[in-house]
């Protein structure tokens, strides 16, 4: 067991090998954080050093036993916070994205097709007949941690219509995507 009261005052006053224990303890947390693991490894290692220096803001933590629970869940809310600032930077003024981040690390044969699939994507999004349908769509996209009743919120409609609607648009978005001439095996499915 640590002394989390001893590694903080070392960490507070910056001891090498207590930072380091400490940086390889939240990394090793951050991947065990669900939020965290569809950021890439870039965005891992920001959101551990973000960690570090909230924990050099706060020490010392009134309570140190309590270091690993504020541990998980500050980096959950961070995690999550990147990955919506994330989204947000990679959306056109039509909704669209411009272009993942998370992908720009890859071979640039990755790249162009997952380009090629987004365009295809919200080409047939696009193309959805309702507006309501299209504007699910991209709430599904980008705004995956809304829950059923602020999906409804959103769309103006009662929270029992959401699943309904959500069977049709993806149905018709499926149905658009053939129309281009995609199927599931060219959508990474």
């Amino acid at each position: 067991m640590v002394d989390f009261v001893t590694l903080l005052s070392r960490v507070a006053g910056y001891d090498e090998p207590a930072w380091r224990w400490l940086l390889g303890e939240i990394s090793r947390v951050a991947h065990r954080v669900p939020a965290a693991s569809r950021l890439c490894e870039a965005d891992r290692g920001d959101l551990v050093q973000t960690v570090a220096l909230l924990i050099l803001e706060r020490v010392p933590v009134r309570d140190p036993a309590c270091l690993p629970g504020w541990l998980a869940t500050t980096l959950a809310r961070q995690a999550l916070r990147t990955g919506a600032r994330r989204d947000r930077q990679v959306l056109d003024q039509h909704g669209g994205p411009l272009r993942d981040p998370r992908v720009e690390q890859c071979c640039p044969e990755t790249v162009t097709l997952v380009a090629e699939r987004d365009r295809a994507l919200w080409l047939a999004a696009k193309r959805l007949s309702s507006r309501r349908s299209r504007r699910l769509v991209w709430l599904l996209a980008f705004r995956p941690e809304l829950s059923q009743r602020q999906l409804a919120d959103e769309l103006g409609i009662a929270p029992g219509s959401v699943g309904p609607l959500r069977r049709r648009s993806l149905d018709a978005l499926r149905g658009q995507l053939r129309t281009l001439g995609y199927g599931p095996a060219d959508l990474g499915r």
